[in-house]
């Protein structure tokens, strides 16, 4: 039985922009196949202080891909709080993310994603 929630850390060996994009479009579809439910993308914030270009492109083709139908909820790492709805929504559909790290820890580093199922 697939995880329900994977941590995916596409900035560990610093890919470029392009290479980031495809890792994380692979990522979403092996999801997909595989029936795990959320993932937990981590993309960094960058070092320029202003969030990097890695943050700003997934953060874009993730939005992209959410308008496309194939992604259900997606909570940026700052509003990744029991305040916010879309996080309460996802806390109470998967119990498992009640005890993640960074709940709670405003990090723009990540994004939680809800993946939408294939025919669902």
């Amino acid at each position: 039985m697939a995880k329900r929630v994977m941590e995916v850390n596409i900035k560990a060996d610093m890919p470029s922009v392009g290479g980031a994009k495809q890792r994380l479009i692979a990522r979403i579809a092996e999801a997909q196949r595989s029936g795990t439910a959320v993932l937990k993308v981590i993309h960094g914030y960058g070092s320029s202080g202003v969030g990097g270009k890695l943050r700003v492109a997934l953060r874009k083709t993730l939005a992209r891909l959410a308008s496309e139908g194939r992604l259900r909820r997606v909570v940026h790492g700052e509003h990744w709080d029991i305040f916010d709805q879309t996080t309460q929504g996802l806390l109470g559909d998967y119990a498992e993310l009640c005890g993640d790290e960074d709940l709670g820890q405003h990090n723009a580093g990540i994004t939680i994603v809800e993946v939408r199922r294939k025919g669902g």
